[in-house]
């Protein structure tokens, strides 16, 4: 499902550029000047000093508080060359300090919304009202726009920023059930409001796959998570004085992990489908049970990907999308067999890519088919083919977890341990050994 962020909205299509740049806009011209009004003239001769802001066609003035004499303003060039008078020098540097200010109030306008005017900042400057807070919506804003840019840069993957932006659309629909308000101030966040959008998350929200009220634990923490992310991003660039999802500590329950056993995989491979639709689908799932690929990092493979060694041996060599790390895989008879199949076939071709496009969701819809066919009584997703790679790929054959968890990309081997379990065959084999030493 796509969600649209009225705020901020990114293009999710795939191209060979990547992510579409952000779309340019007009930057506004700010200026600050002084000046003296010589028709006040004051006892002492001097003329007192003005400010004007000028923003694009936009002008507001000021009175610094200051003079000088018109003799002396001239001469000086209007302070801004040297002067050995104490008074001068303390009236040009009280001038640089105004326009650093000034400039500054500007440049955090900017950043908080989309355009300001300069009463808005002569005010702001002057302390006339009280600078807004700091919102919701104004936050998530700089954030996906700064997540954005890192996806752009292939820093970030495009199913991150997509997540963020799901995320920012529940807590904005939390914020208007519960407080009937479209936008809310960060300083309003308390810990009732951060309890009260894990209560909503958990027991009030719709969920998308069961049409039901309320998501799972895990999915809940993974949001909050998501929440306490945009709270970060600003205590880290000064505008939040600190983050109001601190007091949030919940964490994930540890789930089962799901794979097929050597019989069960077995059985996939060798059923011959009557459709084409679902014989693509047992290939790409094959595929990743072979080469421990999550299915963003398969879609995006192309022969670029693919090189011989010195022995003439195949490799995959890629980085893994969610974590960039490097993650090369030698290329096995049954992935070798699948490769060629799809080599001259149109919808590679088309793309330039390895294997036909089949999005994630489509995939596990039809891999729901595969498993009641097989007569497999088993929740078969895409992900099964990664932790099948770990447990039954590698540790059934006593490929070291270390290895495992560098061909999965894994950035440490705690996450390996996640995937992969101990089978009893392999419990057996260990103990075999123990029976042997001890004879």
């Amino acid at each position: 499902m796509r969600y649209s962020f009225p705020y901020y909205k990114s293009d999710s299509r795939e191209s060979k550029s990547s992510v579409l740049p952000l779309k340019q806009t007009k930057m506004a011209k700010f200026k600050v000047t002084f000046f003296i009004k010589n028709k006040y003239s004051k006892a002492n001769s001097e003329f007192p000093i003005y400010g004007k802001l000028q923003l694009d066609s936009q002008i507001a003035t000021f009175a610094t508080g200051k003079s000088i004499n018109p003799v002396r303003w001239n001469k000086t060039n209007k302070l801004t060359k040297a002067s050995r008078n104490k008074d001068e020098a303390l009236t040009k540097e009280y001038l640089l300090q105004t326009k650093r200010d000034l400039d500054s109030i500007f440049l955090e306008k900017r950043k908080l919304q989309s355009a300001c005017n300069v009463t808005d900042i002569k005010n702001s400057f002057l302390g006339k009202h009280k600078s807004k807070e700091l919102t919701v919506v104004q936050l998530i804003k700089l954030h996906n726009t700064h997540f954005q840019a890192r996806v752009h840069k292939k820093e970030r993957s495009q199913a991150t920023l997509e997540k963020y932006e799901r995320v920012a659309i529940f807590l904005l629909q939390y914020v208007n059930s519960e407080y009937g308000k479209k936008d809310i101030d960060i300083s309003n966040i308390d810990n009732a409001f951060v309890f009260g959008l894990e209560d909503y998350f958990k027991f009030k929200m719709v969920n998308h796959n069961t049409h039901k009220m309320g998501i799972a634990h895990n999915t809940t923490v993974k949001y909050m998570r998501a929440v306490n992310t945009f709270m970060l991003f600003g205590v880290q660039r000064g505008l939040l004085p600190k983050n109001p999802f601190n007091c949030y500590q919940e964490k994930l329950n540890e789930v089962e992990t799901v794979f097929l056993t050597k019989a069960q995989l077995k059985v996939i491979e060798e059923k011959e489908f009557l459709s084409n639709r679902l014989n693509t689908v047992r290939d790409l799932f094959i595929f990743s049970c072979y080469t421990s690929y999550a299915p963003v990092d398969v879609m995006k493979l192309t022969w670029d990907n693919v090189s011989a060694d010195n022995d003439g041996d195949l490799w995959i060599k890629t980085r893994r999308q969610k974590t960039n790390v490097e993650s090369n895989i030698l290329i096995l008879p049954v992935v070798k067999q699948i490769l060629y199949k799809y080599k001259d076939d149109p919808r590679t071709l088309k793309r330039g890519s390895l294997l036909p496009n089949i999005s994630n969701q489509k995939m596990n819809e039809y891999l729901k088919e595969i498993a009641a066919i097989c007569g497999l009584n088993i929740n078969l997703t895409w992900y099964v083919a990664r932790h099948t790679f770990a447990t039954t790929i590698g540790l059934g054959n006593a490929i070291p977890l270390e290895h495992i968890s560098k061909v999965m990309g894994h950035k440490n081997i705690k996450q390996t341990q996640h995937y992969a379990k101990l089978q009893d065959q392999m419990l057996k084999v260990s103990f075999d050994r123990i029976n042997k030493s001890l004879k």
